[in-house]
């Protein structure tokens, strides 16, 4: 009941939390939605578009994250914006990885790579290269992948990226080590472990992955002495942090170093020491039994084969109430070894036959066919040729249908490595064609340009010079034009200074027939007066007439 509760109320927080996220994302693309609807600018629709697709992605809605980038590319794609087009190829990369299609994945990815280079973009290159690697890891390329996580490890070390250098010496490094190629491992991760003790010298945790990675690798390339150093410095950092099972764990390596070192005392030391820590740290059952078996082996090469049957015993005991079928056949086959070079052949056969069913349920066919063999031997040293023949050929027809299984995956795993990289030279070729064929029509228009821009020039100066000619013409005309209205202008004068005179002579004339008029009307006045004058003096003349007259009438 308290367990249904638990998932029950698990499930209730799943709710709470998960919902406002998805109903916040909802929110997001709602609102991206609109901004698109609105939006007048290409770029800005793009910009929208991508938008939308990285929300789906994260909620894992990938067919409509997929429709917003290839809208989004179209733009990109039309009008030439690089940097949108290599996000839009990246994620479509991520996301064609994340489906499975791994040609998509590459296909896209590269492309991206391609623009970033041109665009130089060292920040992006390395994200791009890292998920191509990752891609390539996935198919068990590890070679190929650790050539991308070196490219990334390189571009962080030329932008001085101390961080991201460390992620790529130690992705690089793991897969050179998961491929077989140990000496490149070395090299790297000694850089990393050097990278490590000077940026982060108080980070325990970091320091003795770097030691592990370094002592397997050595272990690898079968130096065991410098495997033993580092396993050594690690289990002196976890002394001092007194962590008891890490401690029980780098004693039981450092044990089974002593053994491939032949130091068999040493090796059970070891393998004790780790024991008693294991016990201390309440370890599982597994772990108890993987050191009861390398103690077992100690004594078995000390010759002590009584305690070596003993330890492998109560290994197997550990592992009693486990279903570590694959742990326990391959004790009991290893238990069947022992009785059978002591010439224990009943105890060595129960054990093997024990082995087989084991080694059947673990569904291991390769620990199975082991086991087959060892049945076998021991079946022919009891004289059962049959039984012994015929266990041999199950060996032998279940090795090579490993061997023809490992082989038929070898060669789809070879094919489909080469036809990526056969696709992705070939897609590099094409895109450097595609920049080839680009930079010369960017040549040809640029020329095109330049003798447009010429003719333009060429056309600019002839309409200068027309235009000066025009303006010449112009300034003539207007000279000309300017001479005439002076001239107008003159004539108009004189013209006006000629009617002034005349108007001054007619006033003259007018004048001057006024004082004559004047002159003869005093002339006319006078000779009136003058009339006048006479025609007085003749009415007095004729008045004294009359008074002569008159006063002789009265005389």
């Amino acid at each position: 009941m308290n367990k249904h509760f638990k998932i029950l109320v698990t499930s209730l927080l799943l709710v709470v939390f998960i919902m406002p996220l998805k109903v916040y994302s909802q929110n997001i693309k709602d609102s991206l939605r609109f901004s698109l609807s609105i939006s007048t600018s290409e770029y800005s629709k793009a910009d929208i578009l991508l938008k939308i697709a990285y929300e789906d992605y994260k909620s894992k809605n990938y067919h409509k994250a997929i429709e917003s980038l290839n809208q989004a590319l179209e733009i990109a794609n039309s009008h030439n914006i690089k940097a949108f087009k290599a996000e839009c190829y990246y994620l479509l990369g991520k996301i064609a990885f994340l489906q499975k299609d791994i040609e998509n994945a590459i296909n896209n990815l590269t492309r991206s790579v391609n623009i970033y280079e041109n665009l130089k973009n060292p920040e992006k290159l390395i994200i791009v290269n890292s998920d191509i690697g990752d891609v390539y890891k996935y198919l068990g390329a590890y070679s190929k992948a650790a050539d991308y996580y070196n490219n990334s490890y390189e571009i962080a070390d030329s932008i001085k990226d101390e961080n991201l250098r460390i992620i790529f010496l130690e992705k690089t490094a793991d897969a050179y080590f998961i491929q077989g190629e140990y000496l490149n491992a070395e090299s790297y991760y000694l850089k990393l472990h050097d990278e490590i003790l000077r940026l982060q010298p108080e980070s325990n945790l970091d320091i003795i992955k770097v030691l592990y990675n370094l002592s397997e690798t050595y272990k690898k390339l079968e130096n065991y002495d410098n495997a033993l150093q580092y396993n050594v410095s690690i289990l002196d950092i976890y002394s001092e942090m007194a962590d008891t099972n890490a401690m029980s764990v780098v004693s039981n390596n450092i044990g089974y170093l002593y053994l491939h070192l032949r130091n068999y005392e040493g090796a059970l030391e070891s393998f004790r020491k780790s024991l008693q820590l294991g016990m201390k740290a309440k370890m599982e059952d597994e772990e108890y039994a993987k050191l009861y078996s390398n103690i077992a082996i100690c004594y078995q090469n000390l010759g002590d084969i009584d305690n070596t049957i003993i330890y492998l015993k109560l290994a197997l005991k550990s592992l009693k109430d486990t279903e570590s079928y694959y742990d326990i056949a391959r004790l009991e086959n290893i238990t069947a070894n022992i009785f059978y070079r002591d010439e224990d052949l009943y105890n060595a056969e129960l054990y093997s036959r024990n082995s087989i069913e084991s080694a059947k349920k673990s569904g291991n066919k390769d620990l199975l066919q082991i086991c087959y063999h060892t049945y076998s031997q021991i079946l022919r040293d009891g004289n059962d040729y049959i039984a012994a023949l015929e266990y041999y050929e199950k060996h032998l027809d279940l090795k090579d249908s490993l061997l023809f299984e490992q082989r038929i995956n070898e060669q789809e795993l070879n094919q489909k490595i080469y036809n990526l990289e056969k696709t992705e030279k070939e897609l590099k070729l094409k895109l450097a064609d595609e920049e080839v064929k680009d930079l010369a029509l960017k040549q040809l228009r640029l020329e095109a340009e330049k003798r447009e821009r010429e003719m333009e020039l060429l056309k600019s100066e002839k309409e200068l010079e027309q235009s000066e000619k025009d303006r010449l013409q112009q300034s003539l005309e207007l000279s000309k034009q300017r001479h005439e209205a002076e001239i107008r202008e003159r004539e108009l004068k004189q013209l006006e200074q000629d009617k002034a005179i005349q108007d001054l002579v007619l006033k003259q004339k007018e004048a001057e027939e006024k004082e004559r008029l004047k002159e003869i009307e005093l002339l006319e006045s006078e000779k009136e007066r003058q009339q006048l004058e006479l025609e007085k003096q003749a009415e007095a003349k004729k008045r004294a007439q009359w008074m002569v007259a008159l006063s002789a009438v009265i005389v």
